[in-house]
């Protein structure tokens, strides 16, 4: 049996599997399984994967109707064999030696979750400070987990290992139909998690391409509400496993990262939907009442959008008659104009 278990979901990347394929069937650590699951492709990527199957028998390929990239991990995860599992995106690819450096770590140490770098590249779609500055590890060697490091660690499935008997104790795994899929696997896993190793080192080479899911996300997508879908897998996992209260203290700042996300990203004509769900939340999650000094709760519990930073939205009424502020300025809304004062 493989040491690792590494997973390749593969829809139509043709143009880059070549290159991914290379970067892990000559890893330095030869003890791995490598798990792709070809989820309905209409390019040549299946026929990639079959010549490379030829000469490498660690490949092991499934075929799938095309049901989106949390259905492909979900199978990879379920023919997983080995002690630890890993990700790697088919557009991507590694440093040769990332798993046997890795491997090494993990015989010598005894943790729920190895961590390392991540070098983003830019294909054809540009780069944000933000970017960088998110991937960036920011801790070293081993560390004990606690609330404060959990809100500091990248949410991407695809530069951690993890162990497969916490996968399967939880049975964690990713939501399906939705993007931003890795939120959910993230925070099951590190909400059960009490030790990580850090290594700083960007072995993971993460491809910014143009019409890529994150590039199209950040360019405004209807599906920058599954930030809010996604936070709702994560509350029913927290609470089914007796853990909410564990978290109560940084369970606010998810909830207004995935909904600054929501807001951030999306299209003009989904913005009402998501602020309709951001409320239905704080209300069947009684966040007013665990947080109730909080403004960005009241003011979704009241359906006061227009007062919310960042998004002072109005909807019909409050373009009518109303009164706000906005940058140290009162804004009066009367019969749809809006004077700034």
């Amino acid at each position: 049996m493989a040491i690792l278990s590494v997973i390749v979901p593969v829809y139509n990347t043709e143009k880059f599997l070549e290159r991914c394929l290379d970067s892990i069937v000559n890893q330095s650590l030869a003890d791995i399984e490598i798990i792709c699951v070809n989820d309905g492709s209409t390019d040549n990527s299946l026929v990639i994967l079959e010549e490379y199957s030829k000469n490498h028998p660690q490949i092991k390929i499934i075929n799938q109707t095309n049901a989106g990239m949390s259905s492909a991990r979900n199978t990879g995860l379920e023919n997983a064999t080995s002690e630890y599992i890993t990700f790697v995106d088919s557009d991507d690819y590694l440093d040769l030696n990332t798993y046997k450096e890795c491997y090494d770590i993990l015989m010598n140490y005894s943790i729920d979750l190895l961590c390392f770098g991540a070098e983003v590249i830019s294909e054809s779609a540009p780069i944000r400070d933000s970017d960088i500055e998110y991937y960036r590890l920011k801790y070293d060697g081993l560390i004990e987990l606690n609330n404060s490091i959990r809100m500091n660690i990248d949410v991407c499935a695809w530069d951690k290992i993890y162990k497969k008997s916490i996968i399967d104790k939880y049975s964690i795994n990713f939501p399906e139909g939705l993007w931003v899929e890795d939120i959910v696997f993230f925070w099951k896993y590190i909400a059960v998690s009490k030790s990580a190793y850090f290594l700083n080192k960007l072995f993971y080479k993460y491809i910014r391409r143009e019409n890529s899911i994150m590039d199209n996300l950040f360019k405004g997508s209807d599906k920058s509400i599954d930030h809010l879908l996604c936070f709702n897998y994560v509350y029913d996992f927290l609470i089914k496993n007796n853990l909410f209260d564990q978290f109560k203290d940084i369970y606010l700042n998810i909830f207004k990262s995935c909904f600054y996300c929501a807001w951030n990203f999306s299209s003009k004509k989904i913005k009402p939907k998501i602020l309709t769900m951001a409320t239905n939340i704080v209300i069947n999650q009684s966040l007013l009442e665990i947080y109730s000094g909080d403004s960005l709760i009241s003011q979704l519990y009241n359906k006061q959008y227009r007062l919310i930073d960042g998004v002072n939205y109005c909807s019909f009424k409050d373009k009518i008659f109303s009164l706000t502020k906005s940058n140290n300025r009162k804004i009066i809304y009367f019969l749809g104009l809006k004077i700034k004062l």
